[in-house]
């Protein structure tokens, strides 16, 4: 339920986001301009009416290991949740899975009024909510697309420019809502134009998808070419390319590297050896390539992802 906005004394302390402002210390006052959300995706305000169409606020958790959240919306709004930072999480409302792996930075997932959701997390997160009117999102979504689906909840989609957008909204030094309000509107509106038609591509088969699983697993130290997967799950490139996304919500390359990547960090935590023979075990070619694709998908480096999960 919506009630009364505060800002805590003192805020999670970021351990780490590339490209992003310098996480206030627990001494020190929040320098972002939004309201912190004590708890997870339930932001609080003085009087429902004086909020605007658009509120906006800010959950961080720097959090390490794995653990569950539960929300529910509020009854007439919209929650858009912005990724500011890669998460690996898992989303469920009504015991469907609606993301599962890593979400980068820029994915955008509303949720509808009065939904529940629950949420597990690995790692630290940084996300803005914006709560948008149930009418309002309405009404925009029929501007948009006058004979279209109005439907935005429970789909993510990946919007770089709505990460920047995000950014620019969460490092601000002074709080302006008819900012925030415009930066939430304008990620409403990306979501209603990103979000995907109804699908053509009947998702992969869950006995092919197992073959292809087992077959990455078996050959993540070397290449793995598209055509490899095809083969293995027994369709031509073209099919096993399109059924392969709709089952799992990413491309086989994307797919691949983020399986090299949890790879590595098995390794990480259960061996001493040097970040380049991990690397190479991996299936990359070099620790460089490594490092930059590791940073992309967990928001750390892996010395210093490592270092931290060491000293636990």
């Amino acid at each position: 339920m919506l009630s009364q906005l505060e800002y805590p004394k003192s805020a999670p302390a970021l351990t780490h986001f590339d490209a992003f402002p310098e996480a206030p210390r627990q001494d020190d006052p929040p320098r972002s301009p939004l309201p912190l959300e004590r708890h997870w995706r339930e932001a609080q305000v003085v009087d429902e009416a004086d909020c605007g169409p658009v509120l906006a606020a800010r959950w961080i958790d720097d959090r390490r290991g794995i653990w569950r959240e539960t929300a529910e919306a509020p009854p007439a709004r919209y929650v858009i949740a912005l990724a500011l930072r890669s998460t690996r999480t898992r989303w469920t409302h009504r015991q469907s899975r609606i993301a599962d792996g890593i979400m980068p930075a820029g994915s955008v997932c509303a949720t509808a009024p009065g939904e529940a959701l629950e949420a597990e997390f690995e790692g630290p997160c940084d996300f803005v909510h914006f709560y948008v009117d149930a009418e309002y999102a309405g009404n925009l979504a029929a501007a948009i697309d006058p004979l279209g689906d109005r439907n935005i909840e429970n789909t993510v989609v990946r919007d770089p420019l709505g990460a920047q957008l995000g950014r620019s909204l969460a490092g601000r030094t002074v709080g302006d809502r008819a900012y925030s309000q415009c930066v939430g509107q304008m990620i409403l509106a990306r979501l209603l134009a990103l979000r995907p038609g109804p699908s053509k591509t009947s998702p992969l088969p869950a006995w092919r998808l197992r073959r292809v699983q087992a077959f990455i697993e078996t050959r993540i130290s070397g290449p793995i070419s598209l055509q490899d997967l095809a083969a293995a799950s027994g369709l031509s490139r073209m099919h096993f390319a399109a059924q392969f996304r709709a089952a799992t919500g990413a491309t086989p390359h994307t797919y691949v590297l983020q399986q090299r990547i949890e790879h590595a960090k098995r390794n990480m935590c259960g061996t001493n050896r040097p970040l380049v023979e991990i690397a190479l075990d991996a299936g990359f070619q070099n620790q460089s390539h490594f490092s930059t694709i590791f940073k992309r998908l967990t928001g750390d480096t892996p010395a210093h992802w490592r270092r931290l999960r060491h000293a636990v």
